[in-house]
């Protein structure tokens, strides 16, 4: 369950979305699903991150937010201090839909 103060960084959640152009050229463009997210970001050391490694590679942190449907393997989160990708599907955690768990890379902001 999440803790009052726990979910402390705000972010835009973004997912990617693809279309054909009339050329038949395939175009991805990052839409915004919603401007104001709250998520909680725990940088992954040691064992944990030795174990998200083998689930995605490059997977540097662990996100938890409240439990939304819209949040999948092709959103990514964008905060004041990075974007997240998220690498792994989302876990309903205590399949209670209370609250996501994912692990994400963090990458550039242009990224």
């Amino acid at each position: 369950m999440i803790k009052a103060g726990e979910l402390n960084e705000c972010a835009s959640l973004q997912v990617e979305q693809s279309t054909q152009t009339t050329k038949g050229n395939i175009l991805k463009t990052m839409v915004v699903l919603d401007d104001e997210v709250w998520i909680n970001i725990h940088t992954l050391t040691g064992q944990a991150l030795f174990y998200a490694d083998k689930l995605a590679s490059e997977t540097t942190v662990k996100l938890k937010m409240r439990w939304r449907e819209d949040v999948s393997v092709v959103s990514r989160f964008v905060t004041r201090h990075g974007t997240f990708l998220v690498t792994t599907p989302p876990v309903d955690t205590d399949f209670r839909h209370m609250e996501l768990t994912m692990f994400a890379k963090q990458v550039p902001h242009n990224g």
